[in-house]
């Protein structure tokens, strides 16, 4: 027996995985901070252009369970030309740990499209480009 998806239908499919999966009622956003002066990590300072997702109570962003960082064009020197491509890039959906692994593992890179999608019909911020953020030595 051969089935066909169609890519609309499976782009439904994930799209619905991910409303599943992830409850933006149990989720809240704090500022990301910069670091001071010269790298100082004594002066930090909340950052408007970089957003931290997380579920549960905000418990300090090694302690809460991170889901997003967003990132908007501001967030890169304008004036930087390494940061030109970082700029071109923005806004940036960044998925943290388990959750792009998971979702890497589940639905290769086909998730991508309908994330933006979710994202931005959930939290009313657009995205441009997608990516992931976990370590893969903890996953070996």
């Amino acid at each position: 027996m051969k089935i066909i998806i169609t890519e609309n239908k499976l782009t439904n499919s994930i799209y619905n995985y991910i409303d599943e999966t992830f409850n933006p009622n149990n989720m809240d956003w704090v500022y990301g901070m910069d670091d001071g002066e010269d790298g100082d990590l004594v002066d930090y300072k909340e950052n408007k252009n970089f957003l931290i997702f997380f579920n549960g109570d905000w418990e300090g962003e090694e302690d809460s369970d991170s889901v997003f960082h967003y990132f908007d064009v501001d967030f890169y020197d304008k004036n930087d030309s390494s940061h030109k491509p970082f700029r071109d890039k923005t806004p940036i959906l960044e998925v943290l740990s388990e959750y792009g692994r998971h979702l890497d593992t589940m639905f290769d890179n086909h998730w991508h499209e309908p994330m933006k999608k979710w994202f931005q019909d959930n939290f009313n911020l657009p995205v441009k480009t997608l990516s992931t953020y976990y370590n893969y030595e903890n996953y070996n």
